[in-house]
């Protein structure tokens, strides 16, 4: 099973956010294939940096507002709008999720905790 070939054969794609409440690390392979991805309207996306109309397609969490984002994004007359949230989306996670980009942030957020962990204690 190619993950990424999957991906690549469709326009839209849903991955379930964990148990924890954080989103399913899939959605950023599906981003980056190209497809719009589908997910949760939660700040957990914009606290990332993906906001809802632009990088992805948010709903509300219920099957019947699932099916009704679907066929929203199925109708001939929203493919344009559905290739730019995908194109935006795949821009996006291309240049933020990339392993460069995490471990620059990774090590920026260290940084930062540790000057914070120095001042409380005087030094």
């Amino acid at each position: 099973f190619n993950m990424v070939d999957a991906f690549n054969d469709y326009k839209m794609c849903i991955v379930g956010e964990e148990i924890l409440g954080v989103p399913g690390i899939g959605f950023v392979e599906g981003m980056a294939c190209g497809c719009a991805y589908i997910g949760l309207d939660s700040s957990m996306y914009t606290d990332l940096g993906l906001y809802p109309g632009v990088h992805y397609i948010a709903y509300d969490g219920t099957k019947e507002d699932l099916k009704r984002v679907i066929e929203y994004y199925q109708m001939d007359e929203h493919q344009v709008e559905l290739e730019q949230i995908a194109q935006t989306g795949c821009d996006y996670v291309r240049t933020h999720f990339n392993g460069d980009a995490v471990a620059e942030n990774l090590l920026k957020n260290l940084e930062e905790q540790q000057k914070i962990w120095l001042q409380q204690r005087g030094k």
